[in-house]
């Protein structure tokens, strides 16, 4: 098998924030991350450690205080620094490269299960009749054909996460960034989610999964663990 190129590099991020007058909390420290094509990363640590943050700044939701994130498009080797994208381009790179899948699932709850899944290609300029035949095709590989018009609060937590990972897909995103996604979940339902995000993965998707759960690591195909804003050897 050809070694995976990679397509995300963080070198020596760091982002800090000030509490109160003149504390200053360092929540990632100095870090050079990898992430490459099609590979699914175990991020692990306790609560506090720096996971979300670092999610935050590799899909462009945050700019770190030091550092640079290069994005390397599998298209063509060109390389871009997002950490100076203006506000427009990088606008593009979420709603282009990006899909989020957060601990709280994030759904709105005035939308049917599909009408959520459907919300990140109301921009693209495709027709409403294609971005529904593509919600409910995601749905369907979801396992949640019958669910489709019913609103989140009429569904398991379960069923919430899984509209919430065809959201972030149905972009066909080079990353997929999921921030304890099976936080809120029985096991068994967390399992399912963990296969899903290996599917995903396998057609072409890198996913960098953060989680403080050390049983989801049988799933990755690299595990690293942060402490303190740092990543332990």
């Amino acid at each position: 098998m050809s070694r995976r190129k990679p397509v995300l590099e963080a070198v020596g991020l760091s982002r800090t924030f000030t509490r109160g007058k003149a504390e200053i909390i360092t929540a990632v420290n100095n870090v050079d991350f990898q992430l490459n094509e099609s590979e699914l990363v175990i991020l692990m640590g306790p609560s506090g450690s720096g996971k979300s943050t670092l999610l935050n700044l590799l899909g462009g939701l945050d700019a770190p205080t030091d550092g640079s994130i290069i994005y390397r498009n599998p298209e063509d080797d060109s390389e871009v620094d997002i950490v100076k994208l203006d506000e427009n381009k990088l606008t593009d790179y979420r709603r282009n490269r990006v899909g989020f899948v957060f601990q709280n699932w994030m759904l709105i709850d005035n939308l049917t299960a599909v009408e959520n899944v459907e919300v990140p290609l109301y921009p693209s300029g495709i027709s409403s009749r294609i971005i529904r035949s593509k919600a409910i095709a995601l749905l369907r590989q979801m396992g949640l054909d019958d669910r489709e018009d019913h609103f989140p609060k009429e569904l398991s937590g379960g069923e919430q996460q899984r509209v919430a990972l065809a959201r972030a897909i149905i972009t066909n995103p080079t990353f997929v960034f999921a921030d304890e996604p099976t936080g809120n979940l029985d096991q068994d339902t967390g399992e399912r989610i963990m296969r899903l995000l290996k599917r995903v993965c396998r057609s072409g998707t890198s996913i960098v999964v953060a989680t403080h759960d050390i049983g989801l690591r049988r799933y990755a195909d690299r595990f690293v663990k942060i402490l303190d804003g740092q990543f332990q050897h």
